[in-house]
């Protein structure tokens, strides 16, 4: 039963269908017509020429027209009395005079109705013609048949030039369907397999049809999807071992030190102390980390359904510069901030919130003592940019391109000192994305980094009666 609903038995099916409704339509349909077409063309012949005999014959003239007739067997005239006994046949062989004239349509030709048949006799054409008349006050009846060989063999003919063209024109057709039949069958068969293979896992993208077809178009769509599975697993797997990783280091630490601390009984107050200001240390440690990896669970469920309005960007980054002013003088850094007003995108104030934060207080964190952060905001054409400069280490060329990885530290014993968990930037990448915007690193020269932020432009919204922004 499944073999007979695949969609290659449905086309093999209707193939060998319309196939066979073309050889009737060639074969059984256009000849009766062409034959029957040709046999009803000698009617007005018939008709003319019977008129043509008739007016002699009414004037008795029957050995005359006898006379006239051709010898060579194409016309043949029989005469025939009101008891149907011929009394004159033209025909030289087969000759029936004397005898009785027993034909269909001899009652309508007494009558006074010109009878007309005509049909195909071995490899001619027969045409007949029955009339009567009237000599010397006797009923007679002409028939006339006119035996027609050309029509015969020009039908033949066109017979088989009709079969012969039919299956000729039919090949081309019916090759091209076989061959798209061949081509459809394979398509399917890879997308059915393709289907299979990613429901069990086992799915390599890379391996969509190259056609144009429309179901070449979802086998690349398939193919895009499971690279974006791919993707997506991998970075699952990646993001789960590197949170244990995470979580593992800060836990053992914990562990060795409260084990010290119950394996050494004289262990002085002062040690006591200080072990006990490590396990604070790196409970810390792991609270920041569980904060980041809830922030960034908040921030990716958070991204289809972000309630995204016009948003003047220069509030939030002067609430951030502020917030984040003392942190930058314990530091030993200045924040100099040149913004812009009225650098309007659609964006939500959380997300820029922790964009702006997160950035400045990375570059408070690994900016050079002495020296100064520097926060730019400004509109360009269509696009609010947004820029932290430092003057710190900078970052190596082959980190630039990983460096908003999850978990990802250029400096792993550094972070670890100044409390990073490696989700900063993750955090940002994903709050800039959901705002539609884009964010990159850069190095400057001599020395220190560059975070730019770019976001879409909108206009300055409206206010309403009551005065507020519409």
């Amino acid at each position: 039963m499944r073999f007979f609903s695949r969609y290659t038995f449905r086309f093999s099916l209707c193939l060998v269908l319309v196939t066979l409704m073309f050889v009737l339509i060639c074969t059984c349909l256009i000849p009766p017509v062409l034959k029957n077409a040709l046999l009803e063309s000698k009617r007005n012949f018939m008709l003319q020429s019977s008129e043509f005999v008739l007016t002699p014959l009414e004037n008795g003239h029957f050995n005359s027209v006898m006379a006239s007739v051709p010898k060579d067997n194409a016309m043949r005239l029989i005469i025939a009395d009101s008891r149907l006994t011929v009394i004159h046949d033209s025909a030289t062989q087969g000759n029936i005079k004397g005898k009785y004239l027993v034909l269909p349509g001899v009652d309508k030709a007494f009558s006074g109705e010109a009878y007309y048949n005509a049909y195909s006799e071995k490899n001619d054409f027969v045409y007949n013609m029955l009339r009567s008349f009237t000599f010397d006050g006797n009923d007679y009846v002409l028939f006339m048949r006119y035996t027609d060989g050309d029509s015969a063999q020009l039908f033949k003919t066109c017979k088989q030039v009709c079969i012969f063209s039919g299956i000729l024109l039919l090949l081309v057709p019916v090759a091209l369907l076989i061959a798209q039949i061949v081509s459809f069958n394979k398509s399917i068969t890879n997308l059915s397999n393709s289907i299979t293979h990613l429901t069990t896992g086992k799915y390599v993208p890379g391996q969509a049809d190259t056609a144009s077809d429309e179901i070449a178009d979802i086998s690349r769509h398939l193919d895009e999807f499971a690279a974006h599975q791919a993707k997506t697993e991998e970075l699952r797997r990646t993001f789960v071992s590197d949170a244990s990783h995470e979580l593992k280091t800060p836990l053992a630490a914990v562990k060795l030190l409260s084990d010290t601390i119950l394996l050494t009984p004289k262990m002085s107050h002062e040690d006591v102390r200080e072990f006990l200001t490590d396990i604070s240390n790196e409970i810390d440690r792991l609270t920041r980390i569980c904060t980041r990896l809830l922030q960034i669970t908040k921030f990716d469920a958070f991204s289809d359904k972000a309630d995204l309005v016009p948003l003047d960007l220069a509030t939030v980054a002067e609430n951030v510069s502020r917030m984040l002013s003392k942190s930058a003088t314990a530091a030993g850094l200045d924040l100099r901030c040149e913004i812009q007003d009225g650098c309007y995108v659609s964006a939500n104030y959380d997300l820029v919130f922790q964009v702006f934060y997160n950035l400045i207080e990375n570059a408070i964190k690994y900016g050079a003592d002495g020296n100064e952060v520097r926060i730019f905001l400004y509109q360009k054409d269509s696009s609010v940019i947004f820029i932290v400069d430092d003057d710190g280490a900078g970052i190596p060329e082959n980190d630039l391109k990983r460096i908003f990885d999850r978990f990802y530290r250029v400096d792993k014993a550094r972070s670890r000192a100044t409390g990073g968990t490696g989700l900063g930037l993750s955090i940002v990448a994903t709050a800039v994305a959901t705002c539609r915007g884009t964010v990159e690193a850069q190095n400057r020269s001599p020395h220190g980094a560059r975070f730019i932020v770019r976001f879409p432009s909108c206009p300055k919204p409206t206010a309403n009666e009551d005065g507020e922004p519409s």
